[in-house]
């Protein structure tokens, strides 16, 4: 039975204070983080550099292996998905917002707001969970250029 609750709002609080899960397990899927809220417990799967935070706790009778599958099928993740979230980890193809805005010194929120612009073909971009992944060509072929005509202007302004 799971109860409404905005647990992924509770535990993105929780680790940005830095309290750890009371517990941790392994699942056939990956790890499991389990923090315990009166009587509940608020979920986090990692998945290699992927992360699913339910939507909603759980009551105390699951074993977190069965959390961990209903997370799957609360975020519509099959075996195929979740292969290719596992290999993404090691796959230096398919990059996080995160990872673009941060090798290309974007704004926060920057690649996201572009993939809602639809400045990406379907086949450049993946949803995986609540993640987007964009294809690291698309990336460089996008921001590098957005980087390069930045650093000719500052170059030409300081020229002046």
């Amino acid at each position: 039975m799971k109860y409404q609750i905005l647990a992924a709002t509770v535990i993105q609080d929780f680790n940005r204070r830095g309290i750890p899960p009371d517990w941790e397990h392994e699942v056939t899927q990956g790890i499991i983080k389990l923090w315990r809220l009166n009587q509940k417990l608020l979920p986090e799967l990692h998945i290699g550099k992927t992360i699913i935070t339910g939507k909603c706790s759980y009551v105390n009778t699951l074993s977190p292996q069965d959390i961990a599958d209903d997370l799957m099928v609360e975020n519509k993740l099959g075996e195929a998905e979740l292969t290719e979230i596992s290999l993404m980890g090691d796959n230096p193809k398919w990059l996080t917002t995160v990872d673009i805005e941060n090798k290309y010194g974007l704004p926060k929120g920057s690649v996201r707001r572009d993939i809602h612009r639809k400045k990406f073909e379907e086949n450049e971009i993946k949803k995986v969970g609540r993640d987007w992944l964009i294809g690291m060509d698309t990336a460089d072929k996008l921001y590098d250029k957005k980087r390069k005509i930045a650093i000719q202007k500052t170059k030409k302004e300081q020229g002046d």
